[in-house]
This record gives C-alpha cells, sequence and structure tokens, in this order.
C-alpha cells in the first residue's frame, strides 16, 4: 500500500481479512460504506480487518474519510495500483465497489461488498 489514511498497516498474510476496492466519486462504493463499519464492529474480535483501498489523491481520500467520520469506521489506504493489480487485475474485474475475503494470505471469496460478504467472512472464519 502506498499510504495507509485510517488505521495501523494491515498484514493479510495470516488471518481472515476484507480487502476493498472502492472510490469516493463513486455512488455504490459510498452506498456500502455503512454496511462494511457494521461487518466491522461485528468481526473485529475476531480478528477481522475491513481494508478500504482507494487509488485516487491522498487529499480527496483524506477528506472524504475525516467527513465520514464514525460512518467508515474500518481501515483505508491509498494504492497507486500495484494492489489493485494484485487483486483486481488477477480476478479480471473492473468495476468498483469489489471485495476481496483473504485467508492467511488467499484469496477465498470476491465479489460485490453487498452480496454475501457476511457469509464469505464466516465461512473464511470457520
Amino acid at each position: 500500500m502506498a499510504h495507509w489514511v485510517k488505521g495501523e498497516s494491515v498484514d493479510v498474510s495470516s488471518g481472515v481479512h476484507v480487502v476493498e476496492f472502492w472510490a469516493t466519486w463513486c455512488p455504490p462504493c459510498r452506498t456500502s460504506i455503512p454496511h462494511l463499519t457494521v461487518l466491522q464492529e461485528k468481526y473485529a474480535d475476531r480478528g477481522v480487518n475491513i481494508i478500504g483501498v482507494s487509488n485516487e489523491e491522498l487529499a480527496t481520500v483524506e477528506s472524504f474519510v475525516k467527513k465520514m467520520g464514525d460512518k467508515m469506521a474500518y481501515t483505508v489506504a491509498i494504492d497507486a495500483g500495484a494492489t489493485s493489480k494484485g487483486y483486481m487485475g488477477k480476478y479480471g474485474v473492473g468495476g468498483i465497489p469489489h471485495a476481496f475475503v483473504v485467508k492467511d494470505g488467499e484469496v477465498v471469496w470476491h465479489g460485490h461488498p453487498m452480496e454475501k460478504l457476511d457469509d464469505a467472512i464466516e465461512d473464511a472464519l470457520k
């Protein structure tokens, strides 16, 4: 990741994590933010980290995250493209928002964050 905007850096090589690609200008992305916050609160005690990744300018993302406050209560990072290529490119995904459930460094599920992400996290935690 190029820069961690909110929260500490996360090592996805162990445990269960969600890496979600989004942008401030994307209405469906903004719609999924409260849902991701609820999931972060629900699974925090089980070690799950939700990481929202944007490729936008730092100032744009920082001001958006600041404005969202507690409504966006999960880790946010900026990536210049390497992380996106590793996930979105590898799986041939072009649209955002798109979430990846990562268990011990391996992608075990990917899809829209509003569709069955809860179930995918539960499955990964088994």
